[in-house]
């Protein structure tokens, strides 16, 4: 119960799904130098990213999103009316479901908005130094600003018995969901991201 696409098996919305190609084109492009690939199509593809991402923060609506499913399971499914739970619009972005394919319980899962920060600093480089789109690049930077400055005022919770932690998802009222998924982005692989270093201590 979804806008069904063309070509698209199964419509579940995941921060990663637009991160992981930015990083592979800026790792491919820092490490050849080959700038043939990033033509107005994959440029285009950046802009489709940058709108998404920001309609996910559901500052003025709930966006186009909406995905249920006839099914026993939970974790397969969003509750109310297909947008999961409410949340409060602090500049994080609403992701549907985990790396797991598993719903989210609070939408601002936490290690995604953190790898949607660095992958849109890489597309911003990208369009600047490729494209020449000084406006765009601005516009991605401005963006993953906005979502770092969230991360660092609600991402970290204190809790009673082990101080100061990364909550894995959140929903800006308060609440939290303290765990980790198994796949990357996950809490453990935010080094390997570049999100942070492995000697932060709240880490």
């Amino acid at each position: 119960m979804t806008k069904m696409q063309p070509g698209v098996h199964e419509r579940k919305w995941e921060i990663d799904s637009l991160c992981y190609p930015i990083r592979l084109a800026y790792h491919y492009w820092e490490a050849t130098g080959d700038a043939k690939p990033f033509d107005s199509q994959w440029q285009q593809a950046i802009k489709t990213t940058l709108q998404t991402f920001r309609e996910q923060q559901r500052k003025e609506s709930l966006g186009p999103y909406k995905f249920q499913r006839k099914t026993p399971n939970a974790t397969d499914t969003l509750p109310m009316s297909g947008y999961g739970y409410p949340v409060k619009p602090v500049g994080l972005i609403c992701s549907a479901f985990r790396p797991s394919d598993d719903a989210t319980l609070y939408s601002f899962l936490i290690p995604s908005n953190f790898f949607a920060v660095i992958s849109l600093k890489q597309a911003a480089t990208m369009m600047d130094k490729i494209a020449k789109d000084k406006t765009k690049s601005n516009a991605l930077l401005s963006l993953a600003s906005e979502v770092e400055k969230a991360l660092q005022q609600y991402a970290v919770i204190n809790h009673p018995q082990h101080g100061r932690l990364y909550a894995y998802e959140i929903d800006g009222f308060g609440s939290v969901n303290l765990m980790d998924d198994a796949n990357v982005p996950s809490l453990l692989s935010l080094p390997y991201l570049g999100a942070l270093a492995a000697s932060d201590p709240i880490y």
